[in-house]
C-alpha cells in the first residue's frame, strides 16, 4: 500500500510482524474496531487495542513535557498538561443511534486553568466516573497525558480516549489558586 498509515506507524509495524497480516487486513481490522466504538476511537487508539488483543505489548509512548494550555492547538492527539480544577460538572448520560443499534454512553466535563489559559476536559465513558472515584474537586491539580484537543463552542477542549492517562498531582507550582466561592443566603437557590 503506497503511503500507508500502517507502515509508517510503530504499532502497525509490530502488529504486522507479530500476526503475519497483510497491511490491508490490518486496515480492515482498524476500520472494524473504530466501527465497534461508533467512531469515537482514534486510529491510534484502535491500533493499540488491536495490539493488546493480539498479545503485543502496548506501545510505550514517550510522555512528553507538559504543555501549557495557551500552547495547545486544535487537532493535537497527544496533549500532556497539568492544570488546576476550577469546576467538576455532573456526569451526563446519553444514547446514540449507530449502524449497530442504539448505544448508551456517558460524559463529564471538568473546567481547568493554568497560568496561561483554560480548557474543558471532556471525559468519555469510564473516564467520566474517574473524578468521583479519586475525589477530584475544585482546586485539585489534574495531570492529563494523551488527550486529543478540539476547539469547542466555549474554547479549547481536551478529550479523553482509551489511551488517555489521568492522575492527581501534588505539584501546584505555577498554577493559579481557585478562589473560594462564598455566597450570601440571597444568592442560594434550590437545585
Amino acid at each position: 500500500m503506497e503511503g500507508s498509515f500502517v507502515a509508517a506507524d510503530e504499532s502497525g509495524e509490530r502488529i504486522l510482524a507479530t500476526t503475519g497480516w497483510a497491511e490491508r487486513t490490518l486496515e480492515e481490522q482498524l476500520e472494524k474496531k473504530q466501527d465497534e466504538f461508533a467512531g469515537l476511537l482514534t486510529r491510534q487508539d484502535a491500533m493499540e487495542l488491536i495490539a493488546r488483543e493480539n498479545g503485543i505489548a502496548a506501545n510505550k509512548r514517550e510522555e512528553k513535557a507538559t504543555t501549557v494550555l495557551s500552547d495547545v492547538k486544535p487537532g493535537e492527539q497527544q496533549v500532556c498538561t497539568r492544570a488546576r480544577v476550577w469546576h467538576v460538572f455532573a456526569t451526563k448520560h446519553f444514547s446514540k443511534k449507530t449502524p449497530a443499534g442504539e448505544r448508551e454512553g456517558k460524559v463529564r466535563n471538568v473546567l481547568v486553568k493554568d497560568a496561561t489559559g483554560e480548557a474543558t476536559v471532556v471525559l468519555w465513558g469510564n473516564d467520566a466516573e474517574w473524578p468521583q472515584a479519586v475525589g477530584l474537586h475544585r482546586n485539585s491539580v489534574l495531570e492529563l497525558f494523551g488527550a486529543a484537543s478540539k476547539l469547542g463552542t466555549r474554547g479549547m477542549e481536551l478529550h479523553s480516549s482509551l489511551a488517555t492517562r489521568l492522575s492527581l498531582s501534588p505539584k501546584e507550582e505555577g498554577l493559579p489558586a481557585c478562589p473560594a466561592k462564598i455566597l450570601s443566603p440571597t444568592e442560594l437557590s434550590e437545585g
